[in-house]
């Protein structure tokens, strides 16, 4: 029996609300459990109350960019992969997202397709 408990969990974070709201209703109809957040100190205490076994997380949110929340992750549980995604990206962003072991770079605007390919191979990583 498949228990809600069984899925993986996936935390995504983005301010943008039609993001958010796209990508979880995908991730759901594939058979995730999701939960949002819309800033870092939002997932911050949802990565404090509950266990996750991916996070998908924007390099552009409000008051902390998701390059630092990528590294409290990666203190919390180095072994929690994370994809990055981003509407403006750099060789920059690309490289310290890579350094500090984000498991995938998804580009903005991108397909549902995409997004499920990097969350079950960032899930099979893990």
């Amino acid at each position: 029996m498949d228990t809600k408990q069984d899925r993986p969990r996936i935390l995504i974070v983005d301010d943008e609300p039609s993001v958010l709201q796209i990508c979880t209703r995908a991730l759901l109809k594939s058979g995730y459990v999701v939960q949002e957040a819309a800033d870092a100190e939002q997932a911050r205490q949802y990565l404090d109350q509950g266990r996750f076994d991916l996070v998908i997380l924007d390099i552009h949110l409000p008051n902390e960019d998701g390059i630092s929340l990528l590294k409290h992750i990666h203190r919390m549980d180095p072994s929690l992969p994370a994809i990055l995604m981003t509407g403006y990206p750099a060789m920059e962003t690309v490289l310290d997202s890579v350094r500090l072991g984000a498991s995938e770079y998804l580009c903005k605007p991108f397909t549902m397709d995409s997004l499920l390919e990097a969350v079950a191979s960032s899930l099979e990583k893990k």
